[in-house]
């Protein structure tokens, strides 16, 4: 299901030929059936984007989109990644659950938070294998959410939140002594935010702390 083989199964029905399905393991099924979320509903993700700057778009564009469980198939060596940008962008506090080698002799099943996930397996010695990841669904977006055109939640209560951390990482690099659009640049691409909001807010905060020092 996410792999080439679509565009094989595709090829062969165009030249009139019968594609035969035999039904096999699947890791997809193995782990949401185990997984301990929701079940009625689930979306299928796949892998995401390799890109950093792509991948949190998807995110950003999942994140109230469905609150179905999401199932996704990430690549061992991006899964400290992965998870970080899941847990920035998701909610650190969204139950998941990492399925890793289904069926094979070093099965694992990994239950918490994102924010827990990102955690455990930001060690490359941890993350190996095959990993099907299973994320529970999040709230619908309706009044109370508002959305703009990139996905990003313009409601009040989003904004602050949203706000709160941008503030926190910038000042966090500013009060280390790093220039300001090099700070925005880090945040921007660490939160999946626009970076020219975040380096207007750089440069406030950073004009801010130099009349408090001159004073």
């Amino acid at each position: 299901m996410s792999d080439p083989g679509a565009v094989l199964v595709a090829a062969v029905i165009a030249a009139g030929h019968t594609v035969t399905p035999i039904p096999g393991a699947s890791a997809l099924l193995t782990a949401l059936v185990v997984s301990g979320l929701p079940t009625h509903a689930f979306t299928f993700i796949g892998f995401l984007p390799a890109q950093p700057s792509a991948r949190r778009k998807r995110l950003r564009a999942l994140a109230s989109q469905s609150d179905a469980t999401m199932a996704f198939y990430m690549p061992p060596h991006k899964a400290s990644a992965t998870l970080s940008d899941m847990a920035s962008i998701l909610g650190e506090h969204r139950r998941c659950c990492v399925a890793r080698e289904m069926t094979k002799i070093y099965e694992e099943l990994w239950r918490g938070t994102l924010g827990d996930a990102a955690h455990e397996f930001s060690d490359s010695d941890r993350a190996r294998g095959e990993f099907t990841l299973l994320i529970e669904g999040g709230p619908l977006a309706g009044d109370d959410e508002q959305m703009d055109a990139d996905g990003q939640d313009v409601s009040p209560g989003g904004m602050a939140s949203e706000d709160a951390r941008v503030e926190a990482q910038l000042r966090e690099r500013l009060d280390a002594g790093i220039a300001p659009s090099r700070a925005a640049r880090e945040v921007a691409e660490a939160l999946g935010v626009r970076r020219r909001d975040v380096y207007s807010r750089a440069l406030a905060m950073a004009d801010t702390t130099q009349q408090t020092s001159t004073e």
